[in-house]
């Protein structure tokens, strides 16, 4: 499903980008093609409207920096293939926009996969369970590098960070009102402890916004997610939801 972006005559700032984007008789061309060959690339945009690689590359990144289009790189037979696609159904301006008058809203949801952090930093006991094993060796760090961590549905360690991700193209041209975060947290430490306070921070880009103490850590009880051949008296994971 296309998303609609939704401008507002009193924030000139943000209309503008989409308005540059969208300035340009060849963009408007170039983005009628892309509608019609969602695998089309930069080099066959470059090739259908008669212009220099580096010109076509360029009316790309306008697009894409407007929100209008992503990008998704691809292997070819010439090393990378950049391939366009359209992430925008409509585009609305609401110029009669009156004092207290609600203006038009959506909520988008993404469900990170435990394992898909970006970087980590973690100290011992630490380690990862996966759907039926360990991932790599317990209580080493290495097993936080591994490939197969995409498969993790628990982690542990005694201090330290995961970063993860999360993709914005489709919301870039949009203010963002509210960011809820929901997932399953305690606190770690050798075996299980009930009574074990821990600090838990969550830091969004690269800002500390919220510090929760957990009471303990919790291994005489299941988490929601834990995998099922994970024992009782391991380290476990508590709910909590941020």
């Amino acid at each position: 499903m296309k998303n609609r972006i939704n401008l507002d005559i009193y924030q000139p700032e943000e209309a503008a980008v989409i308005f540059k984007a969208l300035s340009s008789p060849v963009r408007l061309k170039m983005l009628r093609a892309i509608m019609e060959n969602p695998s089309i690339n930069i080099s066959e945009l470059a090739e259908r409207f008669s212009l220099p690689l580096s010109s076509a590359a360029l009316h790309v990144r306008v697009m894409e920096e407007a929100g209008l289009i992503f990008i998704q790189e691809k292997p070819g037979l010439r090393g990378t293939q950049k391939l366009c696609a359209i992430l925008i159904e409509d585009v609305y301006l609401n110029i009669l926009h009156r004092s207290g008058e609600e203006k038009p809203t959506r909520d988008m949801a993404y469900s990170m996969p435990l394992g898909n952090y970006f970087d980590c930093s973690v100290t011992k006991p630490c380690g990862i369970a996966g759907k039926r094993s360990y991932v790599g060796i317990e209580d080493s760090a290495n097993a936080f590098y591994s490939p197969n961590r995409i498969h993790a549905q628990l982690v542990w360690f005694t201090s330290g960070f995961l970063e993860y991700r999360f993709p914005n193209h489709s919301i870039k041209p949009e203010k963002v009102l509210e960011l809820h975060f929901s997932f399953e947290v305690c606190s770690e430490t050798a075996g299980y402890n009930n009574d074990w306070p821990s600090d838990i921070t969550i830091w969004i880009n690269h800002e500390e916004v919220y510090t929760f103490r957990c009471a303990g850590d919790y291994g005489d009880k299941r988490g929601i997610y834990n995998p099922d051949w994970w024992p009782m008296d391991q380290p476990n994971t508590g709910n909590c939801t941020v």
